[in-house]
């Protein structure tokens, strides 16, 4: 499953 986090102006990629 892949989640994609929005951290202001960085975007994060987390696989979990």
């Amino acid at each position: 499953v892949g989640k994609v986090a929005w951290n202001g102006e960085k975007a994060m990629v987390a696989d979990a």
